[in-house]
């Protein structure tokens, strides 16, 4: 391997950490993927749902919905409200099935968002009652789209159809969890902002099936 220049990196026990802690995304969780990333290694150890037996998160039936997570903790990390709202009416027109969004305190400017009249004629919904509910209805989504942020990494935990938006510099080898209905999206050119709705629609398209 090492002639190759190839890297492997065995984590055993990431998953029983994840079943044992109160967040997923808890600092020892953080440190095994802080690990991963400084050795280059992407996270390709594991497929279906880790959080399968999460005893908090409630078991549901898949839905049709669309889940939009468009919080981030810096503005570059955010892609534009209004290029989320064009995803979602398009969703819509297809006939795709319901749009959801995830927000709280901390996304006051979604939550006015919501509360704008072209989303409200676009029938976009606010997931209320706090994470377990949040939790659930990831799990029962069609697709996810959202920017990194924490949230969304429960998308990847449960290994749902995704689409995943980085900010340029951003890490999708360290925070990205491959799979055959998973994509990112990582700018090139210019910042996460300028990146167009058709870019994002087809990974959506290709992800949701």
């Amino acid at each position: 391997l090492i002639r190759t220049k190839q890297r492997r990196c065995f984590a055993h026990g990431m998953g029983g950490w994840i079943d044992a802690e109160s967040r997923p995304w808890d600092t020892t969780r953080y440190k095994a993927f802080t690990y991963l990333g400084l050795v280059r290694a992407g996270w390709h150890d594991h497929t279906g749902d880790l959080l399968a037996d999460w005893k908090m998160i409630p078991m549901v039936s898949p839905s049709s919905a669309l889940v939009l997570i468009p919080s981030g903790s810096k503005v570059e990390k955010k892609w534009p409200l209004e290029r989320y709202l064009e995803v979602a009416m398009r969703w819509r027109q297809a006939g795709r099935g319901p749009v959801q969004v995830l927000a709280g305190p901390g996304d006051p400017e979604v939550l006015t968002w919501l509360e704008s009249e072209d989303v409200r004629r676009a029938g976009i919904a606010l997931v209320t009652g706090g994470l377990p509910v949040e939790a659930a209805a990831i799990r029962a989504a069609a697709a996810v789209v959202g920017n990194d942020c924490g949230p969304n990494h429960l998308t990847q935990l449960m290994d749902r159809p995704r689409v995943v938006l980085f900010p340029p510099g951003g890490g999708p080898g360290e925070w990205f969890r491959p799979g055959p209905r998973a994509e990112y999206i990582l700018p090139t050119k210019g910042p996460l902002a300028e990146v167009p709705v058709d870019v994002v629609w087809s990974a959506l398209q290709r992800v949701a099936g």
